[in-house]
């Protein structure tokens, strides 16, 4: 994956909004599924108006790379983290700067043991096929 530059001239593809509420009306019924159609459309990053907010999806591999490894502090989550700071705290989801990468320095570890406790369980399922029904016992060893 190379680093790549995201666009520096407008216009950044926009989904579709209304004047003044913008994506407001679509939002409620699928967040979602209105927010992966507009990323898709918009080839790795578009910028959906939220009321008065400006909020951009970017979904392209090398974009999201440049926003939070190489670039990352040139790049804030902006005020509309700031009611969710209310509720959720100051956590890795709301936090931004130093305090973001001391949070993430902290998670990565357990992130790794995770995947690695998937990796060997998904591993294990495959390399002992036993089958079970609903109801009945068995025992592995003898297969094992």
């Amino acid at each position: 994956m190379t680093d790549v530059a995201l666009p520096r001239r407008l216009p950044i593809p926009r989904a579709k909004s209304w004047p003044l509420v913008g994506a407001l009306p679509y939002l409620p019924k699928d967040p979602l599924g209105f927010c992966l159609k507009a990323a898709l459309a918009g080839e790795g990053l578009v910028r959906l108006d939220v009321g008065p907010m400006k909020v951009y999806v970017v979904s392209h591999p090398d974009y999201m790379r440049h926003i939070l490894v190489t670039n990352a502090g040139n790049y804030n989550k902006g005020s509309v983290m700031d009611g969710i700071r209310v509720a959720l705290g100051n956590g890795l989801f709301t936090s931004d700067g130093e305090l973001w990468r001391r949070q993430r320095r902290l998670m990565q570890p357990a992130s790794i043991s995770v995947i690695l406790s998937i990796w060997s369980i998904q591993l294990l399922l495959k390399s002992c096929p036993v089958q079970f029904s609903a109801g009945r016992q068995r025992s592995t060893a003898a297969q094992l």
